[in-house]
């Protein structure tokens, strides 16, 4: 049902205030007896009656992606859905497996989605060399019970980083290996363990922010999955420490014992968790640090999720508190309110900017008017990142520095991910001009 017909019925039934029909949708939603994810702009404009039928067709595509070695083109898509009329809804059920990081596309390929878990297992040439390195960072995660899809969910997130493309990407059902920057990762199960396995070799600087960002992507994994509660890893002099024990000896004060073949030797915990994956700054609380706010269109989530894992590295490296969108408000909270004190809260406000943003009414009325106002009265700074060329110049944003340099879209940018680099760059420089006026 297209949520313009549940309205519609609302009021049939004797209730035409928007608010309260959307209270409807959520407690249906929560019950169980209706899905509707109203927060989600990509997914609010539909309401699932039957949750079975959700389940029934997201499995379908599945087990077709198994079939063509995890990847469905627009017309398998069709093909297996063909008991769906309506092309809506079967966009629809793609979107909800984009949502659940169950599939992902690329900007190259968008009638292309990837679906890890229905990938090959076979391990591409080269994984068994990361073993042998000895300059390396090494992070364990073992579970009680290893959920099947964790380390596929990993690789959704983590799919920009996927080192090669096509057919030589190297990423399988169990794994990836990634690179930023003369890094490079390997992220995989070890099921016969009920283990994670991430070792990052490459330059220190570039090795810890690539460990830094596979730490924060299954740390918020985790966080998502009630009650998992793995134990974290990091090797330290060839054996493995407890993160959490690493962290604690650093707030303490104290040295960490660590058994090795000559016995137990003391480390300086704060040496080992600058080298691993984050500086001291990142984890010293008492230094203050921008709040940011990401503005984006519904058209532009992947987008936003990439911008989302520079945040992530930027923050590992002390220059952020940490982010937040729409997509973070909380089952109850009023949509428009939150988003407006999220702004007014903000250091730092990155605009997401395409021919569609600036085609969202709620982002021309009311946030970009919002932010311009407390950024010419100096309460905030708002960075505009050109996604692709559209008619920026020619609004409110044209008198603002914008990135990636000299406001070049990232569309342009060959390899984007160099892009991507100058954007971050370009924030780091924001936020360290703001953390030193706080001095």
């Amino acid at each position: 049902m297209q949520y313009a017909d549940f309205r519609n019925l609302c009021e049939k039934l004797g209730e035409p205030d928007a608010g309260r029909q959307d209270s409807l949708a959520e407690i249906l939603h929560r019950l169980g007896s209706a899905i509707n994810y109203r927060m989600d702009q990509r997914l609010r404009e539909a309401t699932v009656l039957q949750p079975p039928w959700l389940t029934r067709n997201v499995y379908a595509l599945m087990r077709k992606a198994e079939k063509l070695n995890g990847l469905l083109k627009r017309d398998d898509i069709d093909k297996t859905l063909y008991r769906i009329k309506e092309k809506e809804m079967r966009d629809y059920l793609v979107r909800i497996m984009e949502r659940f990081e169950i599939a992902f596309t690329r900007p190259n390929a968008r009638n292309v989605w990837v679906v890890p878990q229905a990938l090959p297992d076979e391990q591409p040439t080269g994984t068994a060399e990361f073993a042998t390195v000895e300059d390396a960072t090494r992070l364990r995660y073992s579970y009680q019970a290893l959920p099947e899809g964790l380390v596929p969910r990993a690789i959704v997130r983590l799919h920009d980083f996927i080192e090669g493309s096509g057919k030589n990407a190297k990423r399988w059902a169990s794994g990836a290996i990634l690179t930023r920057d003369g890094a490079r990762a390997l992220l995989r199960t070890e099921p016969q363990d009920r283990q994670v396995m991430v070792t990052v070799t490459g330059p220190k600087a570039a090795r810890r922010k690539l460990a830094g960002l596979c730490q924060a992507e299954l740390r918020d994994i985790h966080d998502g999955i009630r009650g998992l509660d793995p134990l974290e890893e990091t090797q330290v002099r060839g054996s493995w420490v407890a993160t959490a024990t690493l962290e604690a000896d650093e707030r303490s004060g104290r040295s960490t014992g660590v058994s090795t073949r000559e016995g137990t030797v003391d480390v300086d915990p704060k040496e080992e968790l600058n080298r691993a994956y984050s500086v001291w700054p990142a984890r010293d609380e008492s230094v203050w640090k921008p709040k940011v706010f990401i503005s984006y269109s519904k058209s532009n989530v992947q987008q936003r999720k990439r911008l989302e894992s520079e945040l992530k590295i930027l923050k590992n490296e002390g220059l952020l508190a940490g982010h937040w969108h729409d997509r973070m408000i909380d089952p109850g909270d009023e949509w428009d309110d939150t988003i407006h004190r999220e702004l007014e809260e903000a250091d730092v406000v990155i605009l997401l900017v395409s021919t569609p943003a600036l085609a969202t009414d709620y982002i021309t009325d009311h946030e970009i008017p919002q932010t311009l106002k407390r950024h010419k009265a100096k309460e905030t700074v708002l960075v505009p990142v050109i996604l692709e060329s559209c008619r920026w110049t020619k609004t409110a944003l044209a008198d603002l520095n914008a990135l990636p340099a000299k406001g070049e879209p990232l569309t342009k940018w060959k390899p984007q991910s160099e892009g991507w680099n100058s954007v971050s760059a370009g924030l780091a420089t924001v936020f360290k001009r703001l953390m030193r006026k706080r001095k």
